[in-house]
């Protein structure tokens, strides 16, 4: 497992999702250093934060895992999905 490769999708699902990283540590029950801390590469998330993060950006965990590899992957009708996906599942928790 590729630790910037996990720090980059991380970030890049974050960002097309829009949230900033305190929104997301809030939704996650984490801090935002945390969340930084595995956006940069220092520390990976736990494999069920992993679980909970692709819930909530309706993406599969190889998204997270391999990276956003795809040319497609965050076409801004993605992004619109992931936006409407990631307020669903935050309403819905």
């Amino acid at each position: 497992m590729n630790h910037n490769t996990i720090a980059e999708s991380l970030i890049k699902i974050r960002e097309a999702t829009g949230y900033s990283v305190e929104q997301l540590a809030k939704l996650i029950d984490a801090e935002p250093e945390e969340v930084l801390q595995w956006e940069t590469g220092k520390e990976e998330p736990k494999i069920s934060q992993c679980i909970l993060l692709s819930k909530l950006y309706a993406v599969e965990l190889d998204d997270i895992f391999d990276g956003c590899k795809s040319e497609e992957f965050l076409t801004s009708e993605k992004v619109d999905d992931f936006k409407h996906e990631a307020w669903i599942n935050c309403i819905a928790t």
